[in-house]
C-alpha cells in the first residue's frame, strides 16, 4: 500500500465492517510492525467477545471507534440500523473498556429518531469517562432511509445540548 510506504502514521480500518475479515489481527500486527497506529472503526457486534478483543489487543490494536447510533435502546437501533442490538453493543463497550482500549463512541443523529436520547446516553458514557475518551455526534447525511427527514445542523446540536444542560437534563458537569 503506497500510503504505508509514504510513512502515514495512522491507519483507519473501516468500510463495511472490518471485523468480518478473518485476517484483521494480521493486518493490525503488520501495521504495528511498520510503526503505524491502527484505528478500527466498527459497529462493535463482534467485540462483545473477550477472546476476540484479546486477539485484537495482542495484535497491537489499542484505539477503536465504536458506532452506537441507538445508544442504550434497542428501539433506536431497530429504527436506525434495522437490528435490535443494544445489549451486544453495550457488552462490546464494556469489554473494550475492561481491556483498556482508547474508545471513541460515535452516534449518528437523526432528528425525531434518536436526538432525544443524547442526554441519557451521554450520562451513561460519562460514568465510564476513564475508559470512553471521546463521544462524537454526527448528523445524518442525505442517504439511507432517513434522507427525506430534517437534518440537524451544528447550531441545532449546540442549541439542543445547551437547552438540556440549562434544564439540568444532561447534567454535563462532574458526577
Amino acid at each position: 500500500d503506497q500510503r504505508l510506504a509514504d510513512g502515514l502514521r495512522v491507519e483507519r480500518l473501516a468500510g463495511g465492517e472490518p471485523t468480518v475479515r478473518k485476517d484483521i489481527p494480521d493486518i493490525i500486527r503488520t501495521l504495528r510492525a511498520m510503526g503505524h497506529l491502527p484505528v478500527l472503526i466498527s459497529n462493535g457486534l463482534k467485540l462483545a467477545s473477550r477472546d476476540y478483543v484479546a486477539r485484537l489487543k495482542a495484535a497491537g490494536l489499542r484505539t477503536l471507534h465504536l458506532s452506537m447510533n441507538g445508544g442504550l435502546r434497542d428501539d433506536l437501533y431497530q429504527a436506525l440500523d434495522d437490528m435490535a442490538c443494544a445489549p451486544r453493543k453495550l457488552s462490546a463497550l464494556d469489554v473494550l473498556c475492561e481491556a483498556n482500549f482508547f474508545v471513541t463512541v460515535g452516534m449518528l443523529l437523526s432528528p425525531g429518531v434518536n436526538d432525544d436520547h443524547v442526554p441519557e446516553f451521554y450520562r451513561y458514557l460519562r460514568d465510564r469517562r476513564r475508559r470512553v475518551r471521546e463521544f462524537h455526534l454526527r448528523n445524518s447525511g442525505a442517504m439511507g432511509r432517513h434522507m427525506d427527514g430534517a437534518r440537524m445542523t451544528m447550531d441545532d446540536l449546540i442549541d439542543r445540548l445547551f437547552e438540556d444542560f440549562t434544564r439540568g437534563v444532561a447534567n454535563f458537569g462532574s458526577a
